[in-house]
């Protein structure tokens, strides 16, 4: 990055958006990476600078590209992918990209352009939507073909991976609160999320398999698989938190466990009791409405309709009943 390059990023630091503007004009490669790897559209992304990024854009600059000197932390982190991760205080800038990225697959899709880890990443990107922005930001990432459904390369859907992130690491109940509220507006507004399955078919050649179950919906991914394993996580804990209270030692750890096990449980209890329930009553939504359509006095009245019989009171106790005495076997016929 040549000496305008410097200042530009500098500008963008101090808040300086006019200076920054007219350095970028003198750019002479827009692309150029520093030597702590951000190119100058990386550093519009890091201070949140939508004018420079949109200039920056308009004269070539690549949100894909990757750092020249990678590491663990940053070994994805392309600037479409640093914004996305940087949450929703930057959905702004998420928008934006993703907006230049779906004209530029419009251009360049059937030329072949796009290498490997290019596509690997485009994939990803209403994945890394969901997880960590807005729902406006997922729809602006599905935006190029309107599926709600689109796979990575794990075959995974948006909302499969959201779940099972935040159900098997997160640890702070109240992120997983804010996480699983978007993911809730997202599925009120894409309800075929919520049928969607994963099937180890179709993981492609060297993928690792993400579930045991040959095929499993979302929800039957979280109950069955992620909850389960944070429950036996939890077990260890308490097992071990206890073997520490009755052989104390001077190194003992049992109060980095409690906090752990405290965390563990609150997680749990807040997908048992809240999120579980509310995201199956959603599922099962379709079938009411079914029962509600066939009972209503016009769509209901032919005489080839056998549940014209039932009124709307009847209707809300069958469907109750179902709701009720339907055991974990019976859940896991259904999602698994």
């Amino acid at each position: 990055m040549n000496v305008f390059g410097e200042q530009l990023v500098q500008a963008m630091q101090d808040g300086n958006t006019l200076v920054a503007e007219k350095l970028v004009a003198k750019l002479s490669d827009v692309n150029a990476q520093s030597l702590s790897r951000h190119t100058a559209l990386h550093s519009a992304v890091f201070y949140g600078d939508l004018a420079v990024a949109g200039l920056l854009m308009q004269r070539g600059a690549n949100m894909m590209l990757m750092p020249r000197n990678r590491n663990y932390d940053n070994k994805h982190e392309c600037a479409l992918m640093m914004a996305l991760k940087m949450g929703e205080g930057r959905a702004d800038m998420q928008l934006l990209l993703v907006r230049a990225l779906h004209a530029q697959r419009t251009q360049l899709e059937h030329a072949g352009a796009w290498s490997p880890s290019d596509l690997f990443k485009i994939h990803a990107v209403p994945h890394y939507a969901m997880l960590y922005s807005t729902p406006e930001v997922f729809s602006g990432a599905i935006q190029h073909d309107g599926d709600a459904n689109a796979r990575n390369v794990d075959n995974m859907t948006a909302y499969m991976h959201t779940i099972r992130e935040v159900a098997n690491f997160e640890r702070d109940v109240d992120v997983c609160r804010v996480k699983m509220a978007r993911v809730t507006e997202l599925v009120e507004s894409y309800p075929e999320m919520l049928w969607a399955r994963y099937n180890r078919a179709d993981v492609q050649t060297k993928r690792p398999f993400l579930s045991a179950t040959t095929s499993i919906t979302g929800l039957g991914m979280l109950i069955f698989e992620c909850i389960t394993g944070r429950c036996e996580r939890l077990a260890v804990d308490l097992a071990q938190c206890e073997d520490g209270v009755r052989h104390p030692t001077m190194y003992s750890t049992t109060g980095a466990l409690q906090q752990r096990i405290e965390a563990h449980t609150d997680v749990i209890r807040f997908f048992k009791f809240e999120f579980i329930p509310h995201i199956f009553v959603c599922m099962m939504q379709p079938m009411f409405l079914a029962l509600g359509m066939a009972t209503h006095t016009r769509l209901g009245s032919r005489h080839k309709c056998h549940a014209r019989a039932l009124q709307s009171d009847n209707c809300n106790m069958v469907f109750n009943v179902f709701m009720l005495s339907l055991t974990t076997a019976d859940m896991q016929h259904m999602l698994c």
